[in-house]
């Protein structure tokens, strides 16, 4: 079985590295998504990178896939004000 390597940004910006060996990459894409759902039940991304995010690489550590989650805050009652005002 092929050995995937994981290297997870975290909320606050650390990276943990992991790996497994999979029969797939589509197997260890499931185990990445697992491993993100993990990351992100402590709370939401936080600042400054407001994302997080795990990378795939395979045996040689060559990227093959990455997921990312972001949060983004829109302060909506500013937009339309700055819109009032500029009439």
């Amino acid at each position: 079985m092929p050995k995937f390597h994981f290297e997870i940004l975290e909320r606050d910006g650390s990276v943990t590295e992991g790996e497994g060996d999979f029969a797939s990459l589509d197997e260890a894409k499931i185990e990445a998504a697992r491993m993100l759902t993990d990351v992100t039940a402590d709370g939401l991304p936080c600042p400054p990178m407001n994302m997080v995010s795990i990378e795939i690489l395979g045996e040689s550590s060559e990227p093959l896939w990455e997921a990312r989650l972001s949060y983004e805050e829109i302060d909506k009652a500013a937009i339309i004000s700055a819109a009032n005002n500029s009439d």
